[in-house]
């Protein structure tokens, strides 16, 4: 074929994509004429439903309280959302105050360059005066269903939230960041706000600062000084709190009763400072209805108070986090009898960071009398000391029958490196690496679920789903 014929060709296929380039204009400026029409005329069934359904179910997508407090604003997550898909929504969701009473604003993370750039961001200072932050609350304050302060209490007490109604209000955090606090002159908070449920106070915040409504609470979060703070929250069902040894406490044999808490934990130190003290609060305590216990925090062992504790309360406990970590010959005794108590009462979830000789008389199959804690579901180890494979898996298929969820972090290493040599198999790593996952995988088929981790790492090292066991 000569030149002149290629060019003509080549003249013919450039012709024909110009052709279909103007088809396709013209084809797409038909498809969105119809797009149009079609959004005129279709009706989707979502936009069929009443109002008030519409609104219940954005008001059941809101995020919850924890998720609202992250590092970044959640433009994608509602009520946000609701404004972008279209214009129905976004009438239904301006016109319902419920789905705006959580405000969370971070001026940190707007960028330098917008704030830099005239008529971007209106000048404010870095702190607002604590009577215009006061009148904004008073203002908003029926529409807010969750607020946190970060403030001192004397702070707190000018912005008077004892004076205003929070109708709405279920959770609210007072973070108190100056030290120390005045418990001779407490700040009323919060005395109308009939949703009130749950506070948390924070940082060096302590319970006798502030007048709370205690009729109302059923969980509370915080320092607490003295123990008669228990007597003036009758409802409470769940107290995450941490008490140094100032505590003002009944004296013994004396306790205080509180007929109704179902889960008590205690915290360490909020300044992270692992080295003070953290007061042991259960013998002065009588918790018969009590089924969740977390004294992982507790730097001495308490074998002894716990089941003086269990004895006192006869509460029918169902998890417990604790750290033991003495291998005296006491400890031992102590252990062996509470945990003998726990068996009494059918403890079903343990949560604990454990000594090698706890674990192994946890873990050990040849038990000369009963097994402790035969009918335990969940058993979770954390920060475990250097254990034999072998061992571990010989405990776990001892207690096969009712465990159902076997989880194990380990202190340092990764799993199947550097402790694969204590297998005690005279095979080659692999082989015992291979052996060990088929164990595994046969106690999964049996209906336990197991994680194995490692300390610092982001993901499990391994994580096995049981198949769920047929009812009996």
């Amino acid at each position: 074929m000569s030149t002149a014929d290629l060019r003509k060709q080549l003249a013919r296929l450039e012709a024909q994509i110009m052709h279909a380039r103007r088809a396709l204009v013209v084809f797409e400026r038909q498809r969105m004429s119809v797009q149009q029409r079609l959004h005129q005329v279709a009706t989707f069934p979502i936009l069929t439903l009443p109002t008030e359904i519409t609104v219940e179910i954005f008001t059941h997508c809101l995020p919850t309280p924890d998720e609202w407090l992250g590092p970044l604003p959640k433009l994608r997550h509602p009520p946000i959302v609701f404004l972008a898909v279209c214009r129905a929504w976004r009438d239904i969701a301006l016109a319902t105050p419920a789905l705006w009473s959580q405000l969370h604003l971070r001026f940190d993370t707007i960028p330098v360059n917008v704030i830099n750039e005239p008529g971007k961001v209106e000048k404010f200072g870095y702190f607002f005066p604590i009577s215009r932050i006061r009148d904004i609350l008073h203002f908003y304050a029926p529409r807010i269903a969750c607020l946190e302060i970060n403030s001192s209490q004397e702070r707190v007490r000018q912005l008077d939230l004892g004076a205003v109604a929070f109708p709405l209000l279920r959770y609210a955090i007072i973070e108190d960041n100056e030290w120390p606090a005045d418990p001779t002159n407490p700040v009323p908070v919060f005395t109308s706000a009939s949703q009130l449920t749950e506070i948390a106070l924070l940082d060096c915040g302590v319970q006798s600062s502030y007048v709370l409504p205690g009729l109302q609470l059923t969980a509370f979060q915080g320092r607490i000084d003295d123990l008669e703070f228990f007597t003036l929250v009758p409802n409470l069902l769940q107290a995450k709190c941490w008490v140094d040894l100032d505590c003002h406490v009944p004296d013994l044999p004396a306790v205080i009763t509180h007929a109704r808490l179902q889960s008590l934990t205690l915290l360490e130190f909020p300044s992270g400072d692992t080295s003070i003290d953290i007061l042991d609060i259960l013998p002065y305590l009588n918790l018969p209805k009590l089924h969740t216990l977390d004294v992982a925090a507790m730097k001495h062992d308490m074998g002894q108070s716990i089941m003086g504790f269990l004895n006192r309360s006869q509460a029918q406990l169902r998890t417990l986090s604790v750290t033991v970590d003495n291998v005296g010959h006491d400890y031992y005794i102590d252990w062996r009898e509470c945990l003998a108590r726990l068996d009494d009462i059918s403890l079903e979830h343990l949560i604990l960071r454990p000594c090698e000789v706890f674990l192994r008389m946890l873990l050990r199959k040849n038990w000369a009398n009963r097994v402790p804690l035969p009918r335990l579901k969940s058993l979770t180890i954390n920060e475990s000391p250097p254990l034999s494979y072998e061992f571990l898996l010989d405990g776990l298929t001892f207690r096969s029958s009712h465990l159902e969820s076997f989880r194990i972090s380990f202190q340092n290493g990764t799993f199947l490196d550097d402790e694969i040599h204590k297998w005690g198999f005279n095979s080659t790593p692999g082989h015992s690496k291979a052996k060990l996952c088929n164990y595994l995988v046969k106690l999964t088929k049996a209906g336990m679920s197991i994680q194995i981790d490692s300390k610092g790492r982001k993901k499990p090292v391994l994580n096995l789903v049981g198949v769920r066991r047929n009812a009996s």
